[in-house]
């Protein structure tokens, strides 16, 4: 898009400039152009190096991205509270399974079904023992009840 093409410029401009750990406004530029190509192309790699790139240059970025996707679900905007949960999830942030979690249970709440059960599989096999989440994968391969598999993440957070 001609934004995207703007902002690669400005960017390639601004690197040789760019400081490594405490350039805020560099790092945002890549926060904006990885949830960008995440959400519009849905180029996950590339997104993925967006918000690598911004954590490089400001160690700070995952909070606010932490923050944006509180702020979404909050405002019932599930579905982009589920890309904000993916950029958390590719910097790990502030956990693997805490960002895992947050990412299915945006996914389910946006009725992004096949998404959430993607994340869902990826999940238990790093973390097997994890009933809720077997759970979670068990009634969406079956597809049983999957509009109510959301409400077990408010019994879990209460």
């Amino acid at each position: 898009s001609r934004s995207s093409a703007a902002s690669d410029v400005y960017k390639r401009q601004l690197e040789p400039y760019a400081l490594a750990g405490i350039d805020q406004k560099y790092a945002n530029l890549h926060l904006d152009q990885g949830i960008m190509v995440q959400r519009v192309r849905k180029d996950h790699e590339k997104a993925r190096y967006h918000f690598k790139q911004a954590m490089h240059y400001y160690p700070e970025s995952a909070k606010r991205l932490l923050s944006l996707m509180e702020q979404q679900f909050l405002s019932k905007n599930y579905e982009a509270a589920y890309y904000y949960s993916l950029a958390l999830l590719y910097l790990n942030y502030p956990d693997r399974p805490t960002s895992f979690r947050a990412g299915i249970h945006c996914a389910l709440e946006a009725a992004l079904y096949q998404e959430a059960l993607q994340l869902s599989r990826q999940y238990v096999q790093e973390m097997r023992d994890d009933q809720m989440i077997n759970l979670v994968v068990s009634r969406l391969e079956s597809n049983t009840n999957i509009d109510s598999l959301k409400f077990l993440f408010s019994r879990k957070s209460q």
